[in-house]
């Protein structure tokens, strides 16, 4: 049996999450990305479409153009947390985010289709993955870096005296 590339994989993946959306956020989606969809339709064929749209390099360079701070973080949280959940990266940000924060910049990334959910056979658990569509694009902020705070230097304070004086130290004998 014939290997499938990993990454047609991924795309096949997001095609088939993407056509499991409920209809009513589907269409939503369909119509702010394509304009208003016309009956009788075709939900593969407007899949097609939405993929025909995200390899446009004008796009692909807005939606990358839009991303704050805060977006780059949790991509980032996204790509490096193994089977990333709401629940995990909700965790891996507790002390800087609330849950409802990471939940509501979660949907706002889902919605701009920069992540998208799916079912894992294997825990049965909703996962979040990026875009394979856009994984060039975003390849250049997908650094640990982005994660990891920066290393702050203290510098010795040697205006304070030795608690250690010789006084004390012959005291003390």
């Amino acid at each position: 049996m014939k290997q499938i590339d990993p990454h047609i994989q991924d795309i096949i993946n997001w095609r088939e999450s993407f056509a499991t959306l409920p209809d009513a956020h589907f269409f939503e989606l369909i119509r702010m990305y394509l304009g208003e969809v016309h009956t009788p339709y075709n939900k593969p064929k407007l899949i097609e479409e939405l993929g025909a749209f995200l390899r446009k390099e004008e796009h692909r360079k807005t939606l990358v153009s839009l991303l704050s701070e805060s977006d780059v973080q949790l991509i980032c949280a996204v790509h490096f947390i193994q089977n990333a959940t709401q629940e995990k990266v909700a965790a891996f940000f507790a002390g800087e985010y609330s849950f409802a924060a990471v939940y509501e910049r979660l949907l706002n990334l889902e919605e701009r289709l920069i992540l998208y959910r799916h079912g894992d056979v294997q825990s049965r658990k909703t996962i979040i993955s990026l875009n394979p569509m856009l994984d060039d694009v975003l390849a250049p902020f997908l650094r640990e870096a982005v994660l990891l705070s920066e290393p702050v230097t203290m510098e010795l304070n040697q205006t304070v005296a030795s608690a250690l004086s010789p006084e004390l130290l012959a005291a003390f004998i």
